[in-house]
């Protein structure tokens, strides 16, 4: 049976709007971090789990994103609702991840590294790249190291740009979006980690951006999809 979807609904969203995440993300940062400096790069990460069901809905919305930016607006703003236990409207059909867990990171050495060396002009590859895992423990790994280069236990790194599953690279001002939908095969686990690189091999990538999550999202393998969106923000004060 061919299915038909109603045209995706947008809300408006404003740059107020963001910017209230925004605010809400810094108050959450300095409340976590206890302090903050004069300028700051940290993310907001988002990992989830959708039924099957639902899951071509969330797919064709985030493919949408990737020709037109409100909707990678829409998307987040989509992920702070589900946070606060909302149910969101997508082509007229009423979603909702069957799990979706929030974090407040640093971002890595690397990742700053890397901004430096795009602002200076010199080579910088572009962190299309995304990770999930399974080998990061939320009970003994609070925050990732600034340090950190890799993901624990890697199961699954796709190319935003061109995955068939839905996922997008953009700004809106100094705010960086990346959003990665894993293919419903990948490992069945329970899953605490992202992560976002430049390179599509291990062996010689530079890390954009790692979170820990403080609980499991279980996949299994073919009966649900699993997903993540990093959103990192440049702030001064």
């Amino acid at each position: 049976m061919t299915q038909v979807l109603e045209p995706a609904e947008l809300y408006g969203i404003t740059r107020d709007d963001i910017q209230e995440i925004v605010r809400k993300t810094v108050r959450d940062f300095i409340e976590e971090m206890k302090g903050l400096p004069r300028i700051i790069y940290f993310d907001t990460s988002y990992l989830y789990s959708f039924d099957l069901v639902d899951f071509e809905y969330v797919r064709r919305f985030n493919l949408l994103g990737r020709q037109d930016n409100r909707y990678v607006l829409e998307w987040h703003k989509n992920l702070e609702r589900w946070g606060q236990d909302q149910t969101v409207h997508m082509f007229g059909k009423p979603i909702k991840p069957t799990k979706l867990v929030r974090a407040v990171d640093r971002v890595p050495n690397e990742g700053l590294i890397n901004i430096a060396a795009s602002y200076t002009g010199r080579d910088f590859n572009v962190m299309r790249w995304h990770a999930v895992g399974t080998g990061a423990d939320p009970d003994n790994d609070a925050h990732p190291s600034p340090a950190a280069t890799s993901l624990v236990f890697e199961t699954s790194r796709i190319n935003v740009e061109d995955s068939l599953d839905g996922g997008s690279l953009s700004q809106e001002g100094s705010t960086i979006y990346v959003v990665g939908n894993h293919p419903i095969s990948i490992q069945t686990g329970s899953y605490t980690e992202s992560g976002v690189f430049d390179a599509e091999h291990t062996d010689h990538d530079n890390m954009g951006d790692y979170s820990i999550f403080s609980e499991e999202v279980p996949h299994d393998a073919d009966q649900n999809a699993i997903g993540s969106t990093t959103v990192i923000y440049q702030c001064s004060t």
